[in-house]
């Protein structure tokens, strides 16, 4: 768990673990869903809504998909990528290269921003 984040960065529960076996399925095209693209990406929102009517749940916030979508960037059978337009997967090199670049600057960016603060203890 991430402090200060510790509601949104738990360990997955069991029933969350069924959702994100889904989601697997969905982006790897073993659904009865296209799996989105970079031309036509799927946004968190919409994703979260189809994950509330499939499963019948009245909530799904957008933190635990990203969580979820995290577990299966470091586990999952086939690459997500995002972008602010939203999630989709490709084994295009080029754009696997290019979403690698994103996460490493924000990654950067967060650092940079812990080391900004440092200044103050």
């Amino acid at each position: 768990m991430i402090k200060g984040f510790e509601q949104h960065t738990k360990a997955l529960t069991p029933e969350q673990m069924i959702i994100v076996q889904w989601l697997d399925d969905y982006f790897a095209g073993r659904t009865n869903f296209t799996p989105p693209s970079k031309n036509k990406p799927v946004k968190a929102p919409v994703l979260c809504r189809a994950i509330k009517d499939i499963f019948s749940l009245t909530t799904f916030p957008e933190s635990t998909l990203r969580s979820m979508i995290n577990h299966l960037r470091q586990n999952g059978s086939t690459p997500i990528l995002s972008s602010g337009k939203g999630y989709w997967t490709s084994r295009d090199k080029d754009e696997l290269r290019e979403n690698i670049e994103s996460l490493e600057q924000r990654s950067r960016s967060i650092q940079t921003a812990a080391d900004g603060l440092k200044r103050f203890l």
